[in-house]
């Protein structure tokens, strides 16, 4: 695993309290709304969208002043409309903008290709014309705010060089207890999916957006300030930093420099794994502030915990950005070699007979002959054996007893590899654990 240096480390760390009014009087981030509520205003002002639901046709136009004109047709929309609605709209959040209709709030979601949603999924309107206004290229609400952003960033001339924004994805993992315990419910564990990071550190403050990568993409957005920053002799950057969302939800960040372009994010939790964050926004240029050294010249990023190869005569195996459903990063072919430096398991060990087998038991009735392959259940070690429940011919369980060289445990795991540049499935690899070295 990365070795993470301590926060409060070494007496030649140099503590820095921010924000450093003597560079900059204004946060960027503090004027990130008002350059996004302006140009979402200009892109909508002028354009019309259509629906067409069933027998309805639907058109919507936007005007000056964050007013709109709906229409609705039974037939064609060349005759007049059959009902007619007019009022004002204004943006909701980075997803959202809200149209008063009737004096209640109706939501239209803008998706990816240039289509709004109202009233969370029942109507999908489509852009028909954009009166010019270049909205057809300026991407969606997120991304209009992102590039926000980065043009306040990139204008601070008095920019530290570790401003910017930058992404990762926290790995999913099995919910622990405060004594770093597995949590089980009826046996089961409770997963926690992976989770998208977008975070913005700013001169002065910073903000991080949270997505869930699972089926509801949940998405959770934070403002956040610097608690404390600390330069190593390295000259490597540390922060804490401290979030809210404005509805009780607090979350503690620690951010450790790998790079010019990289941070080892550790949530100030020890039940929650930590990842790398990578800078998506050009680095800024400050004139005072010297540079990180590169990359190379750093120590290894991660132990190796053992090597590793993809399985002889498989073809185009995934290798994901994150497990176990990640985006596909590349892919490999049997017999690639590759350093393993994290190991992720998904489920608890699975204890199987290696060939077919008579199996004695402990109230020394007759053995009981099992298949290759068969599930052993309730494991507990022996020394040289194992004791393991089985079934007999009536479908009771009985106790065995099973030399360990019959047995091969397997489980379910992703291996996260710097040579691979993301994960892949442990079912797919050499397993160099496993007694007759099978794959996992």
């Amino acid at each position: 695993m990365y070795p993470l240096r301590p926060f409060f480390a070494a007496p030649l760390l140099l503590l820095i309290a921010l924000p450093v009014k003597a560079q900059t009087e204004s946060d960027p981030l503090g004027d990130v709304g008002v350059c996004y509520r302006a140009t979402v205003t200009e892109l909508f002002t002028g354009t019309t969208w259509q629906s067409r639901e069933g027998m309805v046709t639907s058109v919507a136009e936007f005007s000056e002043g964050g007013k709109y004109h709906i229409e609705a047709y039974m037939g064609s929309p060349s005759g007049e409309p059959d009902m007619a609605f007019d009022g004002s709209w204004s943006i909701v959040g980075d997803n959202f903008i809200s149209v008063d209709l009737l004096g209640n709030a109706s939501f239209y979601v803008i998706s990816e290709d240039l289509q709004f949603l109202m009233n969370a999924k029942e109507v999908m309107f489509g852009l028909q014309s954009s009166g010019g206004t270049g909205i057809q290229s300026a991407g969606t609400l997120p991304e209009i705010k992102t590039q926000c952003t980065q043009t306040l960033l990139e204008a601070d001339p008095y920019a530290p060089p570790w401003v910017g924004i930058y992404e990762g994805v926290q790995p999913s993992y099995d919910m622990k207890n405060d004594r770093g315990e597995v949590i089980r419910i009826a046996g089961n564990t409770i997963r926690i999916p992976s989770v998208e990071h977008v975070i913005t550190l700013g001169p002065q403050s910073c903000r991080m957006t949270q997505t869930t990568m699972d089926d509801d993409r949940k998405s959770y957005s934070y403002t956040g300030e610097f608690l404390n920053h600390e330069i190593g002799p390295d000259g490597l950057n540390s922060f804490k930093l401290a979030f809210d969302d404005g509805n009780g939800s607090e979350p503690l960040l620690l951010l450790y420099q790998i790079d010019d372009d990289r941070f080892r994010a550790v949530p100030n939790n020890d039940n929650d794994p930590g990842f790398i964050i990578g800078r998506t926004s050009p680095s800024p240029v400050s004139p005072d502030a010297p540079s990180v050294g590169a990359a190379p010249e750093q120590e290894a990023l991660s132990e190796t915990l053992f090597e590793t190869h993809i399985l002889e005569g498989k073809k185009n195996v995934n290798v994901r950005q994150s497990p176990p459903s990640g985006d596909v990063v590349t892919t490999v072919d049997g017999g690639r070699s590759f350093r393993v430096h994290e190991v992720q398991e998904l489920s608890e060990p699975v204890y199987l007979l290696q060939e077919a087998a008579e199996l004695n038991r402990t109230d020394e009735g007759a053995a009981l002959r099992k298949a290759a392959n068969y599930k052993l259940e309730n494991i507990k070690d022996g020394g040289t054996f194992y004791f393991a429940d089985v079934k007999d011919d009536s479908g009771s369980r009985v106790r065995v007893i099973v030399p360990k060289d019959l047995v091969q445990i397997r489980r379910d795991a992703w291996y996260r590899s710097d040579d691979l540049g993301g994960w892949v499935f442990s079912g797919l690899c050499y397993d160099p654990f496993a007694s007759e070295g099978c794959s996992q």
